[in-house]
């Protein structure tokens, strides 16, 4: 496998990471498809959903229609949205507009909601605790043959350290919240039952599944423990039809209206990989909490106690993680081919270390990639040239020879003056480099029996024991 390789294997790990971690069809997770395209041959049907990502996220929150119940009517809360402007009326847009009561439908409590001195103080929405109506909550079935009571709430045994608690109750069975008529006879908090909670839990987020926290008999009195330290907040008409009990993420946000005692707010129920639920046979009802609730708390605050249960978002990332492993092993032995060898297993850069030669000395040269095992620098030319992988490299620290004439070894006697002749000039570089150490030249050769005449008059210095040279025979 070569570098040739390294394109194909890098597109195939970016499609296998989009396919895996991306949603299948993204736009049509947003935007279902059922929205069409605009073509005048496609039914438009919108869809209306309540469970998203694959049963992770729960929206508990009712829809706005005219027959959704109001407190103490039977005419439900009627036309909340119309159309005040139409396209089909020759309007450039359509704009609708919408009315409504503040506690109406899924909303949240102020504490200006039933203390009078709180509302001129400006204890509005505005001031609840964002913190508070976000994060883990635990969701309960409440007792089905009483309202919640003190007893009722000491039943439910609900640990210290739950401070968001959702509170299912008959009302869900008996769909309360999909009647126009208001019923009185719903179930919620009696004032004990909230003073209660109050005193003995840490519970600052409290949820309930009908129009109000407090039962009829007690719609006021019932309110005040919750309110009255401004630390409690109350969240009502929630839609708990259709979900498991046990624990969630729980995220929250109400319309911002300074000076109003309450708002609209949506609310939604996250089932993630770090908060799971733990199944349990029954749930938290008639006051009998199953012994899955300390593993629940525990997970909670971040601990994993031992179950068998898994959650098939966790198994489908276990599956995504065991098949990106080998791709990207893939991809790094790729690159790992395409790199040449004298990057990947040698030092890819070498110095001139011949302090003789300054304007080279010590620089640093990158290696030639397609040099096969390392590289040196030849100090004279100062440029990286390959080692031979089946030799050593040179040895880069030893002084240049200068050339010299090959000649016979020179005679006993002292050259004069007049017979040396003038040094080799050093081997002409494209760099410049120092001069040469001056090396004494040897006396010249002596003379050479031959036809020719020697190319240079023997000097009168010459060695008198030489031999004449003979003359050349007579023809």
């Amino acid at each position: 496998m070569g570098s040739s390789l390294l394109l194909p294997l890098l597109c195939a790990g970016v499609v296998t990471v989009a396919t895996l971690f991306l949603p299948s069809s993204f736009a049509s997770e947003a935007y279902p498809s059922a929205y069409g395209s605009g073509s005048c041959n496609v039914e438009l049907i919108p869809v209306k959903r309540e469970v998203y990502a694959d049963g992770r996220i729960f929206d508990i929150t009712h829809p706005y229609t005219p027959n959704m119940p109001t407190f103490g009517t039977d005419e439900g809360i009627g036309e909340v949205i119309w159309l005040e402007k139409s396209m089909k009326n020759g309007s450039i847009t359509n704009n609708s507009h919408m009315k409504m009561p503040t506690h109406t439908g899924t909303h949240v409590d102020s504490p200006g909601h039933v203390f009078d001195h709180y509302f001129d103080a400006g204890f509005d929405v505005e001031t609840l605790d964002l913190e508070v109506l976000n994060g883990p909550a635990l969701l309960v079935d409440a007792p089905r043959d009483k309202n919640i009571t003190a007893e009722a709430m000491e039943s439910l045994q609900i640990p210290k350290g739950v401070r968001r608690v959702l509170f299912r109750t008959l009302n869900t069975d008996r769909k309360l919240m999909f009647k126009k008529e208001f019923e009185s006879d719903y179930a919620g908090f009696t004032e004990d039952g909230a003073r209660w909670l109050v005193e003995n839990t840490d519970i600052k987020l409290v949820g309930i599944d009908y129009v109000s926290v407090a039962t009829y008999d007690h719609i006021v009195s019932a309110h005040l423990p919750f309110l009255e330290g401004r630390e409690v907040i109350l969240v009502e008409s929630l839609k708990l039809d259709d979900v498991p009990a046990g624990m969630y993420n729980v995220h929250c946000l109400h319309l911002r209206l300074p000076g109003a005692e309450g708002a609209p707010i949506r609310c939604i129920l996250i089932n993630n990989e770090v908060i799971e639920r733990i199944p349990f046979d029954g749930r938290w009802s008639k006051g009998r909490p199953p012994s899955a609730l300390h593993g629940v708390l525990v997970k909670a605050q971040g601990h994993s106690p031992p179950n068998k249960y898994t959650h098939p978002t966790a198994s489908m990332a276990r599956f995504k993680v065991l098949l990106l492993v080998p791709i990207l092993l893939l991809m790094l032995l790729a690159m790992a081919e395409a790199t040449p060898p004298g990057i990947a297993n040698h030092p890819s850069h070498a110095t001139c270390k011949n302090k003789e030669y300054k304007n080279c000395y010590n620089l640093v040269h990158v290696c030639p990639k397609f040099c096969p095992d390392s590289c040196t620098v030849e100090c004279a030319s100062c440029k990286p040239v390959c080692s031979d992988a089946s030799s050593p490299p040179p040895d880069s620290d030893s002084s240049p020879v200068t050339p010299t004439p090959a000649s016979p070894p020179p005679p006993t006697t002292t050259p004069s003056p007049s017979s040396s002749s003038p040094p080799p000039s050093p081997p002409v570089s494209d760099y410049p480099s120092p001069p040469p150490t001056v090396i004494p030249s040897p006396s010249p050769p002596p003379p050479v029996t031959s036809t020719t005449p020697p190319p240079f008059s023997p000097s009168p210095s010459a060695n008198p024991l030489e031999s004449p040279t003979p003359s050349p025979p007579t023809p």
